[in-house]
């Protein structure tokens, strides 16, 4: 954590992946749990350290059923409840820790991020920024069938997203998933500013389109092995004035 309240300062105002220029530094903790709960089932959050002083700035942007939750938080700790759903976690600064069961994680900043399963799990982060965004399990096992050309089945795509998993985010394979995850939060960021947080009518298709996108580098990230097979399930980016005619759905071998 930065050790003068300069540096302190300089962090907290570090680049959000998502609504940077609307998202204001506070010390309102009820409204970061208030967006955080737009991806995952918040049960408790506090502030931990030695001064307690606690600071956020935090904003969000939902497509189509997935929410995407950015902040920048001093140290924090959260309690989250068991879901339906599934979440992928990416620290952009610092690092948080991740208790599921008896196993302890470690999400880094440029090395390692989260696939949470839906478990029930306590995060613990030093002053950190990121990004969160929760994801169906059955959607994204059929996404993860169709990458890996036949190896897995529907069962075994299911027991794959039923366990936790740090994502080594220095493979080779996934460097050009991660610029595209960049190219894509930074469009659907781009949109919903435009258009809202409820967008009816052909421009909420884009929206869907986006969120496609969102599963197939979802996929690249737990397969990466099968990082090409997943980049190229998915047609790539629109432009948001031109919505595309389909709405998510898994890709089609």
């Amino acid at each position: 954590m930065p050790g003068s309240s300069e540096q302190r300062e300089q962090a907290l105002r570090h680049p959000l992946v998502l609504g940077n220029h609307e998202a204001r530094v506070n010390d309102d903790i009820d409204l970061l749990a208030e967006h955080i709960s737009l991806a995952v089932p918040l049960r408790d959050i506090m502030a931990i350290g030695p001064s307690r002083h606690f600071r956020q700035r935090s904003s969000y942007r939902i497509a189509g059923d997935t929410s995407l939750m950015a902040a920048t938080i001093t140290p924090t700790r959260m309690e989250v409840e068991e879901s339906k759903e599934c979440s992928i976690v990416l620290v952009t600064q610092g690092s948080a820790t991740y208790q599921l069961d008896t196993r302890r994680y470690l999400a880094q900043a440029g090395n390692t991020a989260m696939f949470l399963p839906g478990m029930h799990y306590v995060m613990e982060s030093e002053l950190a920024s990121g990004l969160v965004y929760n994801l169906s399990h059955q959607l994204l096992a059929r996404y993860l069938c169709d990458a890996s050309r036949g190896r897995l089945d529907l069962d075994q795509a299911l027991l794959h997203l039923q366990q936790p998993h740090a994502i080594d985010l220095t493979l080779p394979q996934l460097q050009p998933v991660l610029y595209g995850l960049k190219v894509l939060v930074r469009t659907i960021d781009s949109l919903g500013s435009q258009l809202g947080d409820n967008c009816p009518g052909n421009d909420s298709q884009a929206l869907l389109q986006l969120q496609e996108g969102l599963y197939a580098l979802s996929t690249a990230l737990l397969l990466p092995d099968c990082a090409g097979e997943a980049l190229n399930s998915w047609q790539g980016l629109q432009p948001p004035g031109d919505p595309p005619s389909r709405e998510a759905r898994p890709p089609r071998g």
